[in-house]
């Protein structure tokens, strides 16, 4: 669940429902603390937009920007992005955090004394961190990403991915050693603030670990369907009508074709009809089609299967249509493709195992 805020340049600011309850806890605990979180989610919009910015500047779509408990993410479409396209994009967001928190340094030691120069102060410190641990080479951070396409200059996908993921892993069991180290000999903290440090170093374990690992998968599963096309593993169980055609008309389709699918082209893009029960009340028959009908992404018949699902991932679609020029030729659902995704990895793993058996 997330709520639009606000367009910034074109790209929509969401907050996540974690986002917002923070900002409830924040609000509950004192005007100090809200203050901090407003200032501390401004700071991370300008990182964000930095990533998205540079993205736009290169031709690569936009989605959105979210923010999340644990800071924000530009989501981007990746596939469109070349090694090192997609290194400068990582690195745009912790340079412009370093860059702001040095002007936000600077303006710091000419401001008179008060709240003015201990709110350049806040805003530098932020920045600092932002701009640092961001650049660890560690998923899902940016550093990770950094990190990965700078690897990719001389390995392929899946294997920049795993090394990438085993230096994430080392860098994270580092960065918890550290924090412990700092917080317990170099700072006069109590009890109490070790304990805090200790539930954000959980925090952070679980973001990390869980960021890496399903970064990890998806390369695999990008890998192991590579020369897999479209057109192979596409259904066809659909069918296709005019925007204007009426409700009760299509209910009758359905029941003749058998199908739940219900789709149809109305200038550049392709919609699907709801065929919900809502869209067949009775004061709902006579009505068109395209009034009950929302868009959906598409992909060509001879695109990879990898091509897909970053398209599904980036569209947060259960659904693509299938397309050969400007008809329709097939549709893909997300159920659909990752049983067709786990039955070929199980097929190429047993044809592996056979090839290494003969080869013994």
């Amino acid at each position: 669940m997330a709520i639009i805020l606000c367009k910034i340049a074109g790209v929509p600011i969401e907050l996540h429902w974690t986002f917002i309850l923070l900002f409830v806890i924040a609000l509950l605990t004192s005007i100090g603390f809200l203050a901090i979180l407003v200032a501390l989610f401004a700071m991370v919009i300008l990182h964000e937009l930095a990533h998205a910015l540079v993205s736009k500047r290169n031709g690569i779509r936009v989605k959105r920007i979210i923010l999340m408990f644990l800071g924000g993410g530009t989501i981007i479409d990746q596939e469109a992005a070349s090694p090192e396209l997609a290194f400068r994009i990582s690195l745009a967001g912790p340079l412009t955090s370093i860059i702001l928190a040095l002007l936000f340094g600077m303006a710091a030691i000419f401001a008179p004394a008060g709240i003015i120069r201990y709110s350049l102060q806040l805003l530098f410190e932020i920045n600092i961190l932002l701009g640092i641990f961001n650049i660890l080479p560690a998923f899902p951070l940016d550093g990770g990403r950094i990190l990965k396409s700078y690897l990719e200059k001389t390995r392929n996908n899946i294997d920049a991915t795993k090394l990438a993921v085993r230096i994430s892993k080392i860098t994270l069991i580092l960065f918890i050693i550290a924090s412990v180290i700092y917080t317990a000999a170099f700072t006069s903290a109590s009890l109490y603030d070790l304990y805090f440090v200790t539930v954000w170093d959980i925090i952070i374990i679980m973001f990390v670990y869980t960021g890496a690992d399903a970064e990890l998968e998806m390369a695999k599963i990008s890998d192991s369907v590579k020369n897999l096309k479209v057109y192979e593993v596409m259904s066809q169980n659909f069918i296709t009508i005019k925007p204007a055609t009426k409700m009760r008309n299509v209910y009758g389709m359905l029941l003749r074709h058998k199908t739940n699918i219900v789709l149809f082209t109305k200038g550049n893009g392709i919609f699907i009809v709801n065929s919900g029960k809502k869209a067949f009340s009775q004061n709902l028959l006579d009505s068109k089609a395209e009034n009950g009908a929302a868009e959906i992404p598409t992909v060509r018949k001879n695109d990879s299967i990898a091509k897909a699902l970053g398209v599904m991932r980036y569209e947060q679609a259960t659904i693509l249509a299938v397309t050969s020029g400007r008809r329709i030729v097939g549709i893909l659902t997300g159920d659909h493709l990752d049983s067709v995704i786990a039955l070929h990895s199980a097929k190429a793993s047993e044809e592996g195992r056979k090839g290494e058996t003969s080869a013994k």
